[in-house]
C-alpha cells in the first residue's frame, strides 16, 4: 500500500514520469521509422507494378485511423485479391489498423460478416473473400452471401 505521506513518493512519482516522457519520444520516434519504411514499401510496390492506393497509407500528416468496416474496404480496394481473415488481419496489422478488443480476430470475422450480408463483400470459398465491385462478372466459385454463417462457412441450400 502506498503512504500518501512518505515524501518518497513525490519522488517515485517524478520518476515514472520521467520515463513516461522518454518512451513516449521513443514511441514517436518509431513512429516516424514505420512511416517512413511505409512510404518506401509503397513506392517499391509501385516500381514493381503492385501500388497500393496511397489513402491506405498512414502517414505524419494522415494519423486519422478508419473504423473497421473503412479499413476492410480500403485494403480490399487497394488490393484486388481474394483474402483469408488472417491475410487481411495481418495487412490491417501492418497498417495500424488491426481491430480492437479482446479478440481482435473475432472483431475482424464480424466485421467481414456484416459487410459481406451489406453486399460489400462476396464470399469465394469457405473463410475467403474478396471485394463486390459493382457490375463485376461473379467467379463461378463465387458462393451466395446469403447462405454464410458468422463464421464464414458456408452453409447448404439443398434440399
Amino acid at each position: 500500500m502506498v503512504d500518501a505521506t512518505n515524501p518518497s513518493n513525490e519522488t517515485t512519482l517524478e520518476a515514472l514520469r520521467d520515463k513516461l516522457a522518454d518512451a513516449e519520444s521513443k514511441m514517436a520516434t518509431l513512429q516516424e521509422c514505420i512511416d517512413k519504411l511505409r512510404i518506401a514499401c509503397t513506392e517499391v510496390e509501385a516500381l514493381m507494378g503492385q501500388a497500393a492506393d496511397p489513402e491506405i497509407l498512414c502517414s505524419r500528416e494522415s494519423r486519422r485511423v478508419p473504423n473497421a468496416s473503412e479499413a476492410v474496404r480500403l485494403v480490399m480496394e487497394a488490393i484486388p485479391k481474394v483474402w483469408s481473415i488472417a491475410e487481411l488481419g495481418g495487412e490491417l496489422a501492418s497498417r495500424g489498423w488491426s481491430p480492437r478488443g479482446v479478440n481482435p480476430e473475432a472483431s475482424l470475422r464480424a466485421t467481414v460478416h456484416r459487410l459481406t450480408k451489406a453486399g460489400d463483400l462476396r464470399v469465394v470459398d469457405r473463410g475467403r473473400y474478396q471485394i463486390a465491385i459493382a457490375g463485376a462478372e461473379e467467379s463461378p466459385h463465387a458462393v451466395d452471401s446469403s447462405t454464410i454463417d458468422p463464421e464464414g462457412a458456408a452453409t447448404s441450400n439443398q434440399q
